[in-house]
């Protein structure tokens, strides 16, 4: 088995940022005909067309990169199961990478959205994402339709305290058909090595 030579890493680290070097960086990729890749895959088709573009920049001691998504269709599964994407768009950024106590100091922003996406059998229309990291802390936002009945939309906090992750509900509505339920502002899940644990979570029908 091999092993990590850690001072072989602190050293090249030092020599890194000891030589002030800058990036700026753009770059561009398009996806076009990947079916023939799915051999690593085994006997799962994966596949997709769109545009990936962005920029990197900065250096060892702060790096930063942003970039965007755009997916026409996506698959990656078999006739039985798998996930399909269509009309799909993403964008990211995450800011002051650092290469001691990364997740401190960086900044992340990740959006999503999608016309329809697959899974299995199971269909979600407008889907919409939004994730935000800053100091250890982070906010969420989902919003969907489900199988054409049922709308789900969710927001809140999330957490890492301890051995715990910790997700806060800021804001929870649950819709099918003529039926409608919100959970109150407040409750919170819990998830650590022994289980989850959910506090003062209540629904109420509107």
């Amino acid at each position: 088995a091999s092993s990590i030579d850690h001072r072989k890493i602190e050293t090249e680290g030092a020599e890194l940022a000891g030589a002030r070097v800058a990036l700026n960086a753009r770059y561009a990729l398009r996806l076009k005909d990947l079916e023939p890749i799915s051999i690593v895959t085994g006997n799962r088709i994966f596949n997709a067309k769109g545009v990936v573009t962005g920029s990197i920049r900065g250096g060892y001691n702060a790096l930063s990169l942003d970039g965007e998504i755009g997916l026409d269709d996506f698959f990656y599964g078999d006739v039985d199961a798998g996930v399909l994407v269509q009309n799909g768009k993403a964008t990211f950024a995450i800011q002051n990478l650092k290469p001691s106590n990364p997740l401190r100091e960086a900044g992340v922003r990740f959006v999503a959205e999608a016309e329809k996406v697959h899974i299995n059998r199971n269909k979600l229309d407008s889907l919409k994402f939004a994730f935000a990291y800053q100091q250890e802390y982070s906010t969420y936002q989902m919003q969907t339709i489900y199988n054409k009945d049922i709308i789900l939309v969710l927001n809140g906090l999330a957490s890492v305290w301890e051995d715990q992750v910790v997700f806060t509900l800021n804001d929870m509505q649950f819709a099918f058909q003529d039926f409608s339920w919100k959970a109150e502002g407040g409750a919170t899940i819990r998830f650590d090595r022994g289980g989850v644990r959910v506090d003062d979570f209540f629904m109420r029908r509107d």
